[in-house]
């Protein structure tokens, strides 16, 4: 039959309207007969699938590798398709994706660029180490290593020796510093690991925000990778840009506190705690117990304690462990307000811990913090934002990859006007591009649900009567780009200001409006769209977006903004200074 279509003059490039698949993409996933009839026929190998695709950008022999179809790749190569074409998937090429080992060898019998970079500057053997199947969606997906620690990623061995063998280099860095060595030793079998360190890995590489390997192994890797590394190269005591120390490289660590506590504990018994230096400013978070305050486990917190760590300590941007505690859970702020922390301190932009903690999830740290002071209902940062323009933007969905039970934001949002009239006046709040905005203009951009919305507008119908229109203050929502914040910890919607010196590193439009504060020194790339083309609203949406990392210090060379508001007197910020009353510590 396909010979007869063929010879009665079909279009062998012919693309289904929404997939753009040809005729190559269908029938690879069948029979190898059919195919290789087709190709007799010479059809173009290069056509990609479209953008709206369910895998983008995939010439027919990406999309044989992704779908480990051996014997068509195999076709495909004889009859000259491209191996280094970059695909849809984070740019990579066919050998990015190839996890099976007779793909990989029959791709590596074309002579692919084995150094071929995707997006994130990862080579096949870098990125193929960070590749794994998820099984109920049966489709590949992209672990971030320092958020999956000792997944097992599928990759084999013979897999890394194939690639080694033919010439890939064991010390190629992306474009965040990362070698293969960084995520080998996420892994739970250390074989990989072991392997490039046998081929010369460098155990003392420096990436410019995860630190060395070490540090990979302290955050993300098994009992056994740290003895590895650390046998390997010792101890290090210099806190390094982005990562900090190594023991804040520990306490950054989800996933249970068996691991991070054995660590812990080794590094008291083996260097001793005045070289731990656990007050140390340093890092993404500060200090070891900010860090542990928002990644780890009560366990590890109270050793932190125990040991001396001082709960006052501030990083770059005036967070306290206080308020990385407001991300999580009763528990962990009360742990941490036993031990002396101050409810009342702010941030250098004026937050709060009620701030941080109605986009928690967590009705119930709401409800403590109001019972420990109520006066924080009505608490502004410099953008004049209360709690409450807080909550309308959505969940910062810490919580689900902190694995924190998470109440519905309309919740939170209900208990907020509950609590006090005051918390949904119309005052004006600095908004995108220093625009003056509603409350309600905000709730509409971030996409609020229906049932948030109808909550505000009974409220401020209040203050302005009957006869005002809500819809006046309907606004266009954002699109909501697939990153995340990396001071707020929100979803980003409308504009994505990526930072150029920091890899990992993005901040979403109200931080950047204080990236002097928050991320002083570096230079933004300003990402949109800002809206997509069509409204993409759903009255029962929730944010599911991945997780970006956080990264470092970061920019600013614009002048203060903080006399663009009027504050009332009755609820002013404290100063911003940056004095710690904890005493003197180690700086970074």
């Amino acid at each position: 039959m396909t010979k007869v279509l063929l010879e009665a003059g079909a279009d062998i490039n012919a693309c289904t309207e929404m997939e753009n698949f040809t005729p190559v993409h269908i029938h690879l996933k069948r029979h190898t007969e059919v195919l290789e009839t087709i190709l007799d026929a010479k059809p173009d190998l290069e056509i990609k699938t479209s953008p709206t695709c369910y895998i983008p950008g995939m010439t027919p022999l990406a999309l044989a590798v992704w779908e480990e179809k051996v014997e068509a790749a195999k076709i495909l190569l004889a009859a000259g398709a491209d191996p280094n074409t970059k695909t849809g998937h984070k740019g990579g090429a066919p050998l990015h994706l190839g996890m099976k080992e007779d793909l990989v060898r029959a791709l590596l019998e074309y002579d692919p660029d084995l150094h071929l970079e995707n997006d994130e500057g990862d080579t096949p053997l870098n990125a193929l180490l960070s590749l794994t199947r998820e099984e109920k969606k049966d489709e590949w997906v992209v672990v971030g290593e320092v958020y999956a620690p000792g997944k097992e990623t599928g990759i084999t061995l013979p897999v890394i020796e194939m690639l080694l063998r033919k010439g890939s280099d064991v010390n190629y860095p992306n474009k965040a510093g990362q070698t293969p060595l960084f995520k080998a030793l996420n892994k739970p079998d250390l074989a990989i690991a072991r392997l490039l360190l046998s081929r010369g890995a460098n155990p003392n590489h420096i990436s410019r925000e995860d630190g060395m390997p070490l540090h990979s192994a302290c955050r993300s890797g098994t009992w056994e990778a740290f003895r590895l590394m650390f046998d390997k190269v010792g101890f290090a005591e210099e806190a390094l840009y982005g990562i900090g120390s190594v023991v804040n490289a520990t306490c950054m660590r989800d996933g249970g506190e068996e691991v991070p506590l054995q660590i812990l504990k080794h590094l008291r018994k083996t260097v001793g705690r005045q070289k731990m230096h656990l007050n140390q400013k340093c890092g993404s978070y500060g200090c070891a117990l900010s860090s542990a305050c928002f990644w780890s486990s009560e366990g590890v917190i109270g050793w932190l304690l125990k040991h001396g760590a001082r709960v006052r300590t501030k990083d770059h941007a005036g967070r306290r462990p206080i308020h990385f505690t407001a991300y999580r859970n009763t528990s962990i702020f009360s742990q941490i307000c036993e031990a002396g922390g101050d409810i009342t301190a702010r941030d250098k932009i004026g937050r709060s811990v009620l701030h941080i903690a109605v986009q928690s999830g967590s009705a119930a740290l709401v409800k403590l913090i109001l019972e420990k002071d109520p006066s924080l209902l009505h608490a502004r940062d410099k953008d004049n934002w209360a709690p409450l323009h807080y909550a309308v933007r959505g969940c910062s969905h810490s919580a689900r990859w902190l694995r924190e039970p998470i109440d519905s934001q309309t919740e939170i949002v209900k208990l907020l006007l509950d609590d006090g009239i005051c918390s949904a006046r119309d005052f004006k709040v600095r908004g995108h591009e220093d625009e003056n905005w509603s409350i309600l203009k905000l709730a509409w951009y971030h996409g609020a649900k229906a049932e948030v919305r109808r909550m505000l507008e009974t409220s401020l119908k209040k203050q302005h009567g009957h006869n005002w229109d809500p819809l006046s203050e309907r606004i266009e929502r954002a699109k909501r780009q697939n990153f995340r914040c990396g001071y707020c910890f929100m979803a980003i919607r409308g504009f994505r200001y990526h930072c150029k010196q920091c890899v990992q590193f993005n901040l979403c439009y109200k931080c950047h409006g204080r990236k002097n504060k928050v991320h002083p020194g570096h230079y933004w790339d300003t990402i949109g769209p800002e809206f997509t083309e069509e409204d993409d609203y759903m009255e029962d949406d929730e944010s599911t977006d991945e997780d970006e990392p956080m990264g470092e210090d970061g920019e600013d060379d614009d002048e203060s903004m903080e006399e663009d508001v009027e504050y009332d007197e009755d609820h002013s910020m404290e100063d911003d200074s940056d004095t710690d009353d904890s005493g003197s510590e180690d700086e970074l």
